[in-house]
């Protein structure tokens, strides 16, 4: 039981010494690879969060070169959002590059535009 109870205390001794050298992740969680984002007339929304307030974050849309640039917000949690204009529906598949200052960037691959429905 005691044997136990320290392999506990030291696994989380470990994972918070990980939790602390690693960046957060800045992007929301239901963002990804592989995913459908609505076609044109519509927007494409990405957002999420930086470590701090007022930092730059840019977001690439690959082919196609768009550019977006975002400030996050001064007051926790420090969130930003952009609009992609999305391309019309196709088959073409794209990337997104999340960037900003202090953390890896963030490339979601085989993005593609289409018609998205809500689940009844």
């Amino acid at each position: 039981m005691r044997s136990t109870r320290i392999q506990l205390v030291v696994c989380l001794a470990l994972f918070y010494a990980i939790c602390e050298t690693v960046a957060l992740p800045f992007v929301a969680f239901s963002l990804g690879s592989n995913m459908v984002l609505p076609a044109a007339p519509l927007k494409a929304k990405i957002w999420g969060w930086t470590s701090s307030g007022n930092q730059a974050v840019t977001v690439t849309l690959n082919p196609g070169a768009q550019v977006i640039r975002a400030t996050s917000s001064q007051t926790a949690p420090f969130g930003w959002t952009v609009s992609i204009n999305s391309p019309n529906p196709s088959f073409t598949q794209y990337s997104i590059t999340i960037s900003s200052t202090g953390v890896s960037d963030v490339v979601f691959s085989t993005v593609l535009f289409g018609d998205v429905y809500p689940e009844a």
